[in-house]
C-alpha cells in the first residue's frame, strides 16, 4: 500500500493541479488527501512509536507545530492582524510529516540499489512527463493553452497565450518559478541516478530538466541548480575516489560547455538567456531591485520581534510581498522558527555515510538554501514535500548499506 501511495503522490506532485473546489476556500491537492489519509491510517494501525525515526528531521517538523501558536499568540498580542489561516498552518505540516514519513517506509523497505532504483525512475519519468507539458505549454501547440491554464496559473496565464514573446511555462504547478526549482530537484537528482547506477539515460534526463530551467526564465532555480552542480562536482574532487573524480570533471566540462555554448545561439538567446544575462546588473534588474525594497518591510518586523515571530499573517495586508523566505521564516516564527525549518534541510549533514550520499546532501541543501533567499521552497506545498523525498533517499540509506531486506 504504501508503494502504491508513494507513487500516487508524487504523481500528483508533479502532474495534477491544485483543485479550487469552494471559492474562497484555499484550493486542495489530490496529494494533500492522499498523504493525510496514509498518515492517519499508519498512524492507527502501525502506532506513533513505531514511526521511521533517524535524522530528527520530523523532531523538528513537529518542534515547529508546537512553536507555531507562540508566534501568532505574540502577533496578536502586538496587534498584528492574525486570522485562522495562520493555525491552517497544521495541515502544511502534517503534509511534510506524512510525505517524509512515507518516503522513509518505502526507501527502508527497498534496502537493495535496484529496489530503489525503481522508485527513483518512477520520479524522474513523471518528470518527463512535466517536462513534456512545459514543451507544449511553451510553444502553445495547438492553442491549447487558452483552453486550462488560466485554472491552473491566473497570474501568468498571459505570458502563455496570444503569441506573448517571452512564454514562462508553469506545468501543473501554477508557477514558472516553482517549476523551475522542481527541475532543477530533478536535474540533480538525475545526476545521483548516474553517479550510482552509471546509465547514460541520467545525463539525458539531467539535461532535459536543465532545459526546463532555462524555459522558466527563473534565475533563481539556476543560480540554485548551478551552485548545487558547483559544490558536488568540487566534494567529488577533494574526496570521491579517482573513478569517480574523473567522472565529476567530465560531467562538470561537458556540461558547462553546452550550457554555454547553448545559451549564446541566436534563437536561445532571443528566447531565454537574455533574462538571465539581465539578472547580473542590479543596477538595471528591476525584478531584483523591487526584491530588495520589499525586504525592508519584513526586517522591520523582525528588529521588533526577533524570537518568536509574529506567526504566518496570510490574511494580513502587507504593502509587500516578502520576497525572501528566510525573512518571511523569520517575521513568522522568530529565529528560533527559522533554526528549526533550517534544521529540517540541514540535520546530517555531516554525519557517517556513504560519501556520495552525503555530497548529494550537501548540493541539495546548498540549493535549497540558495533557491529560499529570493523565492518560496518551504511554504509551497510541491517544493518542499520533493525536498523531502529527496532527503529520505539520502537518510534511508543507513539500510542500504546493511543490505537489510524487507521481510
Amino acid at each position: 500500500m504504501s508503494y502504491l501511495t508513494l507513487r500516487f503522490v508524487i504523481f500528483s506532485l508533479l502532474l495534477l493541479p491544485s483543485l479550487s473546489v469552494v471559492p474562497g476556500v484555499p484550493a486542495i491537492r489530490v496529494d494533500d488527501l492522499l498523504l493525510l489519509g496514509w498518515f492517519f491510517v499508519f498512524v492507527i494501525f502501525s502506532g506513533i512509536k513505531n514511526v521511521v525515526v533517524l535524522t530528527g528531521r520530523d523532531k523538528y517538523i513537529l518542534a515547529l507545530m508546537l512553536f507555531l501558536p507562540l508566534s501568532v499568540l505574540n502577533g496578536l498580542v502586538n496587534g498584528y492582524e492574525g486570522s485562522f489561516g495562520d493555525i491552517n498552518q497544521y495541515i502544511r505540516f502534517l503534509k511534510y510529516l506524512a510525505v517524509y514519513y512515507l518516503s522513509m517506509v518505502c526507501f527502508w523497505r527497498a534496502s537493495r540499489y535496484e529496489e530503489r532504483k525503481k522508485v527513483i525512475d518512477f520520479f524522474l519519468l513523471c518528470g518527463v512527463g512535466l517536462f513534456g507539458i512545459a514543451i507544449f505549454q511553451y510553444f502553445d501547440f495547438l492553442g491549447l493553452n487558452a483552453k486550462y491554464v488560466k485554472s491552473i496559473s491566473p497570474n501568468h496565464y498571459h505570458t502563455l497565450v496570444d503569441g506573448y514573446p517571452h512564454p514562462r511555462p508553469v506545468g501543473m504547478i501554477g508557477n514558472p518559478n516553482e517549476l523551475g526549482f522542481v527541475m532543477a530537484i530533478m536535474s540533480l537528482l538525475s545526476i545521483l541516478g548516474f553517479v550510482f547506477y552509471g546509465q547514460r539515460r541520467y545525463v539525458l534526463f539531467s539535461s532535459l530538466f536543465l532545459v526546463g530551467i532555462l524555459m522558466s526564465m527563473s534565475r533563481s532555480s539556476l543560480i540554485a541548480f548551478f551552485c548545487g552542480v558547483v559544490v558536488l562536482v568540487l566534494l567529488f574532487l577533494i574526496k570521491a575516489k579517482f573513478v569517480y573524480k574523473i567522472k565529476a570533471i567530465l560531467f562538470f566540462c561537458s556540461f558547462l560547455l553546452v550550457a554555454v555554448w547553448a545559451s549564446f545561439q541566436p534563437v536561445v538567446y532571443d528566447a531565454v538567456t537574455w533574462r538571465f544575462e539581465k539578472g547580473v546588473d542590479l543596477s538595471e534588474d528591476d525584478s531584483a531591485q523591487v526584491r530588495m525594497e520589499n525586504w525592508s518591510e519584513n526586517i522591520e518586523i523582525i528588529k521588533k520581534h526577533p524570537l518568536v515571530g509574529v506567526g504566518p499573517l496570510r490574511r494580513a495586508e502587507m504593502a509587500h510581498a516578502a520576497d525572501n523566505e528566510w525573512l518571511l521564516n523569520w517575521r513568522s516564527y522568530g529565529l528560533l522558527g527559522s533554526i528549526f525549518i533550517a534544521m529540517i534541510v540541514f540535520s546530517g549533514l555531516f554525519k557517517e555515510k556513504d560519501f556520495r550520499y552525503q555530497a548529494f546532501h550537501i548540493s541539495i541543501a546548498i540549493s535549497v538554501f540558495i533557491y529560499m533567499i529570493p523565492a518560496a521552497a518551504f511554504h509551497s506545498l510541491v517544493i518542499f514535500p520533493l525536498v523531502l523525498f529527496v532527503l529520505a533517499l539520502i537518510d534511508s540509506q543507513k539500510y542500504v548499506s546493511k543490505g537489510r531486506v524487507d521481510e
